[in-house]
């Protein structure tokens, strides 16, 4: 179990291609890693429920009832732990995690055809020359299966700042002249991106992601497209809300300096911002950081 506890947090690996990610724009390593913990927790899932199962059918007819209710809480606390982070990924991932899941159950289909060609050949149900002919195209076929598909993380300016309904209209030109002045973010679940009382030199675009927002009377949530920061730039006020992660979220950054840059070269874009920059200090919509 402590060897699952591991597995579910994040190694020095995974922050290192973290800090790759996000000083140098580099993402492969980072692509990698989480494709990596979609493999584990996939595995990890299908070992515990088999286990789960077999405590249930098993081992309280060897060792208990007392065992097994025991065995049962540990399982079923690995369990819904495994599961969870492996929904924030399917969150974020939802056509990657299709992928793996129908290669793992692919997997198992061809080891249970192995399994059971290797019993008709010792019934002698085929000869060796079938056998030898079918292990051939299982082989093909598991060879095609160990090459893991690549993980998109989508974390390409252009194509986040299109995405985002805020620059809705904006031509081809002036998106590629933001997203060069954008900062790619892949913010882990549970990460603060924002921390109340703290200086703002940013906004952020949400694409996509969701993020909670700890403002009163009561928290709010922004999912993609939304975007949060731009008020603490507009009047140099320290942030008013700690915003956090509420799973696998991408972010954008826009930072002070070019933030300005872009207002003062963008008259239409300048206009849109500061209209709900203005709304939102009026209380017309949810408190922003």
């Amino acid at each position: 179990m402590e060897a699952l506890d591991k597995q579910l947090g994040y190694t020095r690996s995974f922050h290192f291609s973290m800090t790759l990610q996000r000083k140098f724009s580099y993402a492969g390593m980072l692509a990698t890693q989480l494709s990596n913990r979609f493999v584990i927790f996939l595995i990890t899932q299908m070992v515990l429920r088999e286990l789960v199962e077999y405590n249930r059918e098993r081992i309280g007819q060897l060792l208990g009832k007392d065992v097994e209710a025991r065995l049962a809480g540990m399982l079923e606390k690995r369990l819904a732990r495994t599961e969870d982070q492996l929904d924030g990924l399917k969150l974020q991932y939802p056509d990657y995690a299709d992928t793996l899941q129908r290669r793992l159950l692919e997997r198992t289909s061809l080891r249970l055809e192995d399994s059971d060609h290797s019993s008709l050949l010792e019934q002698s149900i085929i000869n060796a020359d079938v056998f030898k002919a079918v292990q051939k195209g299982l082989h093909t076929r598991f060879s095609a299966l160990e090459v893991r598909p690549a993980l998109d993380l989508g974390l390409e300016p252009e194509k986040l700042v299109a995405k985002v309904p805020f620059f809705d209209g904006l031509g081809a030109e002036k998106i590629a002249a933001i997203a060069a002045l954008l900062k790619p973010f892949l913010e882990l679940p549970g990460e603060r991106i924002m921390v109340k009382g703290e200086a703002g030199d940013a906004m952020y675009f949400i694409s996509p992601g969701a993020v909670i927002v700890d403002v009163q009377p009561e928290p709010v949530r922004l999912g993609s497209g939304d975007f949060f920061g731009e008020i603490a730039l507009l009047t140099d006020q320290l942030r008013n809300a700690t915003v956090t992660a509420l799973g696998y979220c991408q972010v954008l950054a826009l930072y002070t300096k070019d933030f300005r840059k872009l207002l003062n070269a963008n008259a239409d874009l300048r206009e849109r911002i500061t209209r709900v920059a203005q709304e939102r200090l009026g209380g017309d919509t949810p408190p922003s950081a």
